[in-house]
């Protein structure tokens, strides 16, 4: 908040706070959360700027898969997200995910796949700090 106050405030119009750039920024749910050293960016969307693509059915067109760098199928592991098969998902490297976006930038059906394997991911982690303590 006091970042975003010494840059001269939002505009009473602004829908949308992200943390972070453009493709790889986190929606924020407050406005208090601290500015770390890592944090590459601030961006404040008006709800005329504010992208909410309406989410269509996966076409497999294979664009997600082309786009990204670690050579996942990251169609696959959205679909496997979706349903909660995460230890599925580790079969497929999952925890490979550099969770860098471009599968999500390239769907043509707005599919947040990213968003989907960041869950299971964090999932996943937890799952295995649990075993690692029992």
């Amino acid at each position: 908040r006091a970042v975003l106050e010494h840059c001269g405030g939002l505009e009473e119009a602004t829908r949308e706070v992200v943390m972070g750039g453009p493709m790889m920024g986190a929606p924020l749910a407050s406005l208090d959360v601290p500015v770390l050293k890592g944090t590459s960016g601030l961006l404040a969307f008006t709800e005329a700027e504010a992208r909410l693509p309406t989410e269509y059915t996966c076409i497999k067109c294979g664009r997600c898969v082309e786009a990204c760098p670690q050579f996942l199928n990251p169609s696959r592991l959205g679909r496997l997200g979706r349903a909660g098969r995460y230890e599925e998902m580790e079969a497929y490297h999952a925890l490979d995910c550099v969770e860098c976006g471009s599968c999500s930038f390239a769907c043509p059906s707005g599919i947040p796949i990213v968003q989907l394997i960041r869950v299971a991911k964090g999932a996943l982690r937890e799952k295995a700090a649990r075993e690692k303590t029992s």
